[in-house]
Protein backbone atom coordinates (compact mmCIF):
# COMPACT_ATOMS: atom_id res chain seq x y z
CA UNK A 1 0.00 0.00 0.00
CA UNK A 2 2.94 2.18 0.92
CA UNK A 3 4.30 1.76 -2.06
CA UNK A 4 1.48 2.39 -4.27
CA UNK A 5 0.90 5.49 -2.45
CA UNK A 6 4.50 6.84 -3.07
CA UNK A 7 4.11 5.19 -6.84
CA UNK A 8 1.03 7.97 -7.07
CA UNK A 9 3.11 10.54 -5.65
CA UNK A 10 6.16 10.21 -8.13
CA UNK A 11 3.50 10.19 -10.78
CA UNK A 12 1.30 13.26 -9.84
CA UNK A 13 4.83 15.25 -8.91
CA UNK A 14 6.45 13.75 -12.44
CA UNK A 15 3.52 15.00 -14.16
CA UNK A 16 3.32 18.48 -12.55
CA UNK A 17 6.87 19.13 -12.98
CA UNK A 18 6.77 18.17 -16.82
CA UNK A 19 3.96 20.94 -17.22
CA UNK A 20 5.98 23.53 -15.59
CA UNK A 21 9.82 23.74 -16.64
CA UNK A 22 11.01 26.10 -13.87
CA UNK A 23 11.48 23.80 -10.93
CA UNK A 24 11.59 20.72 -12.24
CA UNK A 25 14.67 19.20 -11.21
CA UNK A 26 13.64 20.78 -7.60
CA UNK A 27 10.50 18.21 -7.76
CA UNK A 28 12.49 15.64 -8.87
CA UNK A 29 14.70 16.24 -6.04
CA UNK A 30 12.12 16.73 -3.92
CA UNK A 31 10.77 12.72 -5.22
CA UNK A 32 14.28 11.44 -4.52
CA UNK A 33 14.42 12.53 -0.99
CA UNK A 34 11.00 11.21 -0.37
CA UNK A 35 11.47 7.96 -1.71
CA UNK A 36 15.21 7.24 0.08
CA UNK A 37 13.60 8.42 3.42
CA UNK A 38 11.18 6.08 3.03
CA UNK A 39 13.24 3.04 1.65
CA UNK A 40 15.83 3.74 4.65
CA UNK A 41 13.51 4.31 7.29
CA UNK A 42 16.38 6.68 8.94
CA UNK A 43 16.20 7.37 12.90
CA UNK A 44 16.33 11.34 13.65
CA UNK A 45 20.17 10.96 14.84
CA UNK A 46 20.45 9.00 11.60
CA UNK A 47 18.66 11.58 9.43
CA UNK A 48 20.54 14.73 11.09
CA UNK A 49 23.75 13.06 10.30
CA UNK A 50 23.35 11.29 6.43
CA UNK A 51 21.61 14.37 4.60
CA UNK A 52 24.48 16.83 4.94
CA UNK A 53 26.75 14.11 3.55
CA UNK A 54 23.89 12.64 0.90
CA UNK A 55 23.49 16.43 0.24
CA UNK A 56 26.88 17.38 -0.41
CA UNK A 57 27.51 14.33 -2.40
CA UNK A 58 24.72 15.12 -4.78
CA UNK A 59 26.10 18.65 -5.62
CA UNK A 60 29.66 17.46 -6.48
CA UNK A 61 27.79 15.09 -8.50
CA UNK A 62 25.92 17.36 -10.10
CA UNK A 63 28.73 19.68 -11.04
CA UNK A 64 30.41 16.66 -12.75
CA UNK A 65 27.36 15.92 -14.29
CA UNK A 66 26.93 18.98 -15.94
CA UNK A 67 30.78 19.11 -16.62
CA UNK A 68 30.15 15.39 -18.65
CA UNK A 69 27.25 17.19 -20.70
CA UNK A 70 29.22 20.01 -21.62
CA UNK A 71 32.13 17.86 -23.41
CA UNK A 72 28.87 15.94 -24.87
CA UNK A 73 27.08 19.32 -26.22
CA UNK A 74 30.24 20.39 -27.71
CA UNK A 75 30.85 16.84 -29.53
CA UNK A 76 27.51 16.89 -31.30
CA UNK A 77 28.15 20.75 -32.37
CA UNK A 78 31.08 19.78 -34.40
CA UNK A 79 31.41 16.98 -36.25
CA UNK A 80 33.84 14.38 -35.23
CA UNK A 81 35.08 13.60 -38.73
CA UNK A 82 37.09 16.90 -38.62
CA UNK A 83 38.53 16.62 -35.10
CA UNK A 84 42.16 15.84 -35.02
CA UNK A 85 44.06 13.56 -32.92
CA UNK A 86 44.79 15.63 -30.48
CA UNK A 87 41.63 17.58 -29.88
CA UNK A 88 39.99 13.73 -29.32
CA UNK A 89 42.79 12.56 -26.93
CA UNK A 90 42.17 15.87 -24.99
CA UNK A 91 38.58 15.26 -24.87
CA UNK A 92 39.03 11.82 -24.12
CA UNK A 93 41.41 12.23 -21.41
CA UNK A 94 39.00 15.11 -20.02
CA UNK A 95 36.11 12.25 -19.94
CA UNK A 96 38.07 10.20 -18.53
CA UNK A 97 39.16 12.48 -15.39
CA UNK A 98 35.36 13.71 -14.86
CA UNK A 99 34.70 9.66 -14.73
CA UNK A 100 37.28 9.31 -12.17
CA UNK A 101 35.94 12.34 -10.20
CA UNK A 102 32.42 10.70 -9.84
CA UNK A 103 33.84 7.66 -8.52
CA UNK A 104 36.03 8.83 -6.38
CA UNK A 105 33.05 11.33 -4.90
CA UNK A 106 30.81 7.90 -4.69
CA UNK A 107 33.74 6.11 -2.80
CA UNK A 108 34.43 9.38 -0.53
CA UNK A 109 30.37 9.54 0.09
CA UNK A 110 30.23 5.57 1.51
CA UNK A 111 33.62 5.98 3.24
CA UNK A 112 31.59 8.82 4.81
CA UNK A 113 28.55 7.08 5.59
CA UNK A 114 29.39 4.21 7.03
CA UNK A 115 29.64 5.67 11.21
CA UNK A 116 26.24 6.89 10.55
CA UNK A 117 24.63 3.69 9.02
CA UNK A 118 24.34 0.60 8.83
CA UNK A 119 25.68 -1.41 5.85
CA UNK A 120 22.58 -2.89 5.57
CA UNK A 121 21.20 0.84 5.04
CA UNK A 122 24.13 1.86 2.74
CA UNK A 123 22.75 -1.11 0.53
CA UNK A 124 19.44 -0.26 0.80
CA UNK A 125 20.70 3.41 -0.33
CA UNK A 126 22.12 1.59 -3.62
CA UNK A 127 19.01 0.47 -4.09
CA UNK A 128 16.81 3.17 -3.43
CA UNK A 129 18.75 4.94 -5.69
CA UNK A 130 18.37 2.90 -8.82
CA UNK A 131 15.30 1.92 -7.93
CA UNK A 132 14.37 5.89 -8.17
CA UNK A 133 15.98 6.31 -11.19
CA UNK A 134 14.59 3.44 -12.59
CA UNK A 135 10.81 4.48 -12.14
CA UNK A 136 12.03 8.03 -13.51
CA UNK A 137 13.56 6.65 -16.55
CA UNK A 138 10.03 4.70 -17.24
CA UNK A 139 7.79 7.34 -16.35
CA UNK A 140 9.87 9.29 -19.24
CA UNK A 141 9.51 6.68 -21.53
CA UNK A 142 5.71 6.69 -20.71
CA UNK A 143 5.02 10.06 -20.98
CA UNK A 144 7.43 10.06 -24.63
CA UNK A 145 5.36 7.59 -26.20
CA UNK A 146 1.69 9.03 -25.34
CA UNK A 147 0.13 11.13 -27.74
CA UNK A 148 -0.16 15.09 -27.02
Amino acid sequence: MKNNIILLCFSFFLTIGSYAQKGYKEKIKSMKIAHITQALDLTTNEAQKFWPVYNEHEQSMEKLRREINTIHRKNQQQSIESLDEETANNIVTKYISLEEQKFAARQKMMKELRPILTSKKIVLLIKAERDFHRRLMQELKHRRRKPR
